[in-house]
């Protein structure tokens, strides 16, 4: 249990620095396997990973947080996002990178959904916005 609290933690401070919007309190993370590389500073998130908020769901087979780079990449067949604030976007790849920029990157038969694109293509780059 101690363990899981620990990697909640790290979870949400690294996602919350990405996306400033989702409340600490609100971010549900769960996975069947958590390894720490305390050597190169990662987390490996294995087997049904889900991330949970009032604002962001994402789903997929692994994760990986890189805590120096502040980078979490996301891999599934497919991984799967949906952000609800501040704007509504919906997207599904191989895999998704998030990092601190505010950028999504869908990799591997991407699609991307918002109110004015619905976007196919191998690779995405979607900068969120900062209402």
């Amino acid at each position: 249990m101690q363990f899981n609290f620990l990697i909640k933690l790290l979870l949400s401070l690294c996602s919350l620095c990405l996306y400033s919007q989702i409340d600490r309190e609100d971010l549900e993370i769960t996975s069947n396997k958590v390894f720490y590389d305390p050597k190169n500073e990662i987390i490996y998130l294995e087997t049904d990973v889900s991330i949970i908020s009032e604002d962001l769901n994402i789903k997929s087979n692994s994760a990986k947080i890189f805590l120096k780079s502040e980078i979490i990449e996301f891999s599934g067949e497919p991984a799967s996002i949906e952000i609800f604030f501040p704007e509504q976007i919906k997207g599904s790849a191989e895999n998704i990178v998030f990092n601190p920029t505010r950028n999504i990157k869908l990799l591997g038969n991407a699609i991307l959904l918002t109110d004015e694109l619905n976007l196919n293509s191998d690779e995405i780059t979607y900068s969120i916005s900062t209402k």
